[in-house]
């Protein structure tokens, strides 16, 4: 496949550019802000347990990723799946695959 525009390189030459796409799954913390009405802070406390479990629903006010928190997720920690994988675009302009980390 050609390259998708030509630069000058620093030794003058003309030379293709490539681009390409890396996707990395990664752990991050995310924070959720709850407001709970409740009769007591002991229900209070039982309800957002509940909604820490997803056992039930309540409405998030608000939500932050951690960034800070960011990690690399390893392949045994996926399972056994690919966590980072390098991609292209072909002569059709699909999207492809070139490598993964299995």
């Amino acid at each position: 496949m050609e390259g998708n525009n030509q630069y000058i390189h620093k030794t003058g030459i003309i030379m293709p550019e490539y681009q390409y796409v890396i996707d990395r799954k990664v752990m991050v913390w995310n924070r959720e802000y709850h407001t709970i009405e409740a009769n007591n802070q002991e229900e209070a406390d039982s309800i957002v347990i509940a909604v820490a479990k997803r056992e039930t629903e309540n409405q998030v006010d608000e939500w932050d990723t951690l960034l800070d928190t960011e990690q690399d997720m390893s392949v045994n920690e996926n399972n056994g799946l690919p966590t980072i994988e390098v991609m292209r675009d072909n002569d059709e302009k699909k999207r492809i695959t070139i490598w993964e980390n299995k």
